[in-house]
């Protein structure tokens, strides 16, 4: 069967659906634009050109990957996977404030003279980098000679090292070794071929 999508089958679609569909290989771009007709999943497999035999399996993991959805929910209801495009927004979002907390230099806080700086003029980054502020005011005397002379401000930061591990984590960066195994199975060309079509990430087009 024939793989090859056509050449502009998503005119006129949001610029986010367009870019999920480039993100895909050829088999999950036609898996993806057969699905919204076909009689089922595997059906939509098998007309992008997957075997019998393993059409099932790897239909079920093409509709988990993100842009295959994006694709697919325009297609059936000509609007964009909200869901999905909320859910990568947010996850940068996250990464960004993130790394806000893990880089912020308390130094920016003070004026040259070392004085703290209204938190008006707080830059941005800082601000959102602090969990609490307290202030307390100094007075000097007793009873009506009572009066101010000062405040003193506790500025307090999320920990930078919580942070740190935070975003090792979403990054992966603690993830085990990986290692690589090949085996030699006489009869699975096919269905290593197979395989390598319909990952959940992006894949070389042919």
């Amino acid at each position: 069967m024939s793989t090859k999508a056509p050449k502009d089958p998503l005119r006129g679609a949001p610029a986010e659906v367009v870019d999920a569909y480039k993100r895909l290989n050829d088999k999950q771009k036609a898996f993806a634009l057969a699905l919204p007709s076909a009689d089922s999943q595997k059906h939509a497999a098998r007309l992008a050109g997957y075997s019998e035999k393993t059409a099932q399996a790897l239909a079920f993991r093409m509709v988990q990957n993100p842009d295959v959805r994006i694709v697919v929910d325009y297609l059936t209801t000509g609007q964009a996977a909200a869901e999905v495009v909320v859910a990568k927004d947010s996850v940068e979002r996250t990464i960004e404030e993130v790394c806000r907390v893990a880089l912020a230099d308390p130094r920016t806080l003070f004026d040259d003279d070392g004085n703290l700086l209204p938190i008006k003029d707080w830059p941005d980054d800082i601000a959102r980098a602090v969990s609490s502020i307290e202030s307390f005011e100094e007075y000097q005397g007793r009873g009506e000679d009572r009066q101010a002379v000062g405040m003193v401000r506790k500025v307090k930061f999320h920990g930078k090292l919580d942070a740190v591990d935070k975003l090792a984590k979403i990054k992966g960066f603690y993830r085990p070794e990986q290692h690589e195994h090949t085996h030699r199975v006489a009869g699975m060309a096919g269905v290593l071929a197979d395989i390598d079509g319909a990952g959940t990430g992006p894949g070389p087009s042919s």
